[in-house]
């Protein structure tokens, strides 16, 4: 018996199924790729916006320190801390007490806003850490590094934050404290050089027996 024509029956079949199941497994893995493209697109414009927010808030934490330029030095890094801090004393030598006090008052202004922006930061870190986005992840490594060998250890910032000075990190969020600690005060691989410092800008005496005591919290 003939089988022939059974078999290019059979064959002519066979190539209608085949080219269906290479057509399906090509939608397969285009779908895959346009939702990983997706993805990184989304990723993308997360990472933009973020970098942008970053740039927003550091550009008016800038004006803002222009503007109050009495308290500018808070934005030096240590190495320049102490040239900017000296330049501002001999330009301020000659105020009255009354002007000296609202020095002390823009400087604890700053010093809180600042942690604020710290805080905001360290969050978004988090989040980047949380959701496994590696883009956001090296942004917000590069961002924090900045805050934590760089800005947060300005000696005025230092007196500022610390319990024993202005205590400023009394307000901080309970996570913020130990990684301060870790990544400011006692990093083993980048150890802190610069001491806090307790006078800045101006001094004004005070009389210690009027003058309250902070609270032990």
């Amino acid at each position: 018996m003939n089988n022939k024509p059974k078999l290019l029956a059979n064959a002519s079949r066979s190539w209608p199924e085949a080219l269906a199941i290479v057509f399906s497994m090509l939608a397969i893995v285009i779908s895959a790729y346009s939702l990983v493209a997706a993805r990184q697109q989304h990723e993308d414009e997360r990472s933009s916006e973020m970098l942008d927010a970053l740039f927003e808030d550091w550009d008016n934490l800038s004006a803002a320190l222009a503007e109050d330029w009495e308290v500018s030095y808070l934005g030096e890094p240590p190495e320049t801390y102490y040239t900017a801090r000296d330049l501002l004393r001999r330009t301020l030598a000659g105020i009255s007490t009354e002007e000296k006090l609202r020095v002390l008052a823009l400087e604890r202004v700053y010093a809180s806003r600042i942690l604020a922006m710290f805080e905001h930061s360290q969050k978004q870190w988090q989040l980047a850490v949380k959701a496994g986005d590696a883009t956001r992840l090296e942004l917000m490594n590069t961002e924090m590094d900045f805050w934590t060998r760089v800005q947060l250890r300005n000696p005025r910032l230092l007196w500022y934050w610390s319990k024993d000075g202005g205590g400023v990190l009394w307000v901080a969020d309970q996570e913020t404290i130990p990684f301060y600690d870790a990544r400011v005060l006692h990093d083993p691989d980048h150890p802190l050089t610069y001491a806090p410092d307790p006078v800045g800008v101006v001094q004004v005496e005070v009389d210690e027996d009027s003058a309250p005591a902070n609270e032990p919290r």
